[in-house]
């Protein structure tokens, strides 16, 4: 949402004709793409994301959390293949998903607390998985 809008913002004041804002244009174009500009929250709670969402709006924020990224997350195979017997577990699991490797401001700690979890749940999911798929052949 926020990098729409960015991205929204910046190609309205390139487009604009007048040259400050066309040069105010490139500068946020250029510190999008070089990530200066910190990431949205999704799922951490109504207060964290919206902190998260107004403070990725501030330039330079990016540089000042880039080694403070949130844990890496990517969801197993065989948990998406169960995701119909464990709802709960995999809608966490695509939040700590979309919060993973983010640059957060707000809710960091609370970030890679849902990660671990959904992390271990993941593991828990797989073997339960692989041990059906063995009791099934």
């Amino acid at each position: 949402m926020a990098t729409n809008a960015r991205g929204t913002i910046s190609n309205t004041l390139l487009s604009s004709g007048n040259p400050y804002a066309m040069a105010a244009g490139v500068a946020i174009t250029a510190l999008d793409k070089t990530g200066g500009f910190s990431d949205v929250s999704k799922g951490l709670g109504g207060g964290t994301d919206a902190l998260n969402a107004i403070s990725s709006f501030v330039p330079g924020m990016g540089y000042l959390l880039n080694k403070k990224k949130t844990d890496d997350y990517k969801m197993s195979a065989d948990m998406q293949v169960m995701q119909n017997g464990y709802a709960g577990t995999t809608q966490n699991a695509h939040n700590a998903e979309a919060n993973a490797g983010a640059k957060l401001l707000f809710g960091r700690d609370k970030a890679n607390m849902m990660i671990e979890d959904a992390k271990l749940k993941d593991n828990i999911i797989q073997g339960i998985k692989q041990n059906s798929d063995a009791d099934y052949l």
